[in-house]
């Protein structure tokens, strides 16, 4: 991801800051169900939580912005800022959003599953300047519970992620979390989506230097950051430009090159399939075989058994 991101978000599980004695906590004991803390992405924790009894938080503030979203069935939730008690009705796929530091009190009379993303303020900082967003130091302001479809799809595709060992790469990962920054901005820091992102797409040039570095790379798991320095923008503003000029996301890209690879590797080879997948940049054999039966209609045993030379 971006320079501006550090690695602060990713040395441990989601913290909250007891504002009485200064200290940092896990916002649970024990461990999530489910973590990022070993992902190839920086700057954003995605955490999934099965409490146990109660839940109960008196005058803390979370150590980086932190969106939550309710994942069971409906439960009651009340939340205190600025002074004052908020009693609310939480649905499935629901979210609230507290911004770094924002001193709140949290009580939930029953456990209830839910899944946290903390998301560094550098990194937030770093996408507001991109964008071109009013408040360049990427302020947000909390906002209680509420319904976001995009917002609850994104943190589910990252949840998708840690569940299957991180398959889409880091491109992916970095992608999706971009994209929720990016949402979180627009929503409440008042962004022009227009003038900063105006412009004819990537030229010719970039897309060639773009190719060809993605051919001669399809093995290793490419960060956004190297493929945007290569287009000379920001990793924000490749995402859209690279999509406006080719339809498709850089994620995508990179899939359909390493299905081509493998088709090609099966053609004219004997390769072992598990090494097939390895030179095509896939994770192991079982990741090739789900993504190219999905995009051909059969196993890539099947494909070399048909086209592969005798």
């Amino acid at each position: 991801m971006s320079d501006c991101a550090s690695n602060a978000a990713a040395e441990g599980q989601t913290r909250f800051v007891e504002l009485a004695s200064g200290r940092e906590r896990p916002i649970l004991p024990g461990q999530p169900a489910l973590s990022s803390t070993a992902a190839p992405w920086s700057g954003v924790i995605v955490e999934e939580y099965q409490p146990q009894g109660a839940v109960e938080h008196r005058d803390v503030a979370p150590a980086q912005h932190h969106l939550v979203m309710h994942l069971d069935r409906p439960g009651r939730m009340e939340m205190k800022w600025d002074g004052v008690w908020r009693r609310f009705q939480l649905l499935p796929d629901q979210l609230f959003f507290c911004p770094a530091q924002m001193p709140l009190s949290v009580r939930c009379p029953q456990a209830r599953r839910f899944v946290t993303v903390s998301l560094d303020p550098a990194l937030v900082r770093c996408l507001a300047v991109e964008m071109g967003a009013d408040h360049v130091n990427g302020e947000l302001p909390p906002r209680p519970p509420f319904g976001d479809p995009f917002i609850a799809s994104l943190v589910h595709c990252l949840r998708r992620e840690i569940a299957t060992g991180y398959a889409g790469g880091r491109v992916y990962g970095e992608s999706l979390a971009a994209a929720l920054v990016a949402h979180l901005l627009r929503a409440g820091a008042g962004v022009d989506g227009n003038g900063a992102l105006a412009g004819r797409g990537l030229s010719r040039p970039q897309l060639r230097r773009l190719a060809a570095y993605i051919e001669e790379h399809l093995a290793e798991d490419v960060s956004l950051k190297t493929l945007a320095d290569l287009a000379g923008v920001s990793p924000f503003h490749f995402l859209r430009l690279f999509k406006q000029t080719t339809r498709r996301t850089p994620h995508r890209y990179l899939l359909e090159r390493r299905l081509e690879r493998a088709r090609e590797l099966l053609r004219r080879g004997t390769l072992p399939l598990a090494e097939v997948a390895v030179e095509a940049g896939f994770c192991d054999q079982s990741h090739l075989t789900h993504h190219f039966k999905r995009a051909y209609g059969l196993t890539p045993g099947e494909f070399r058994r048909q086209h592969g030379r005798a």
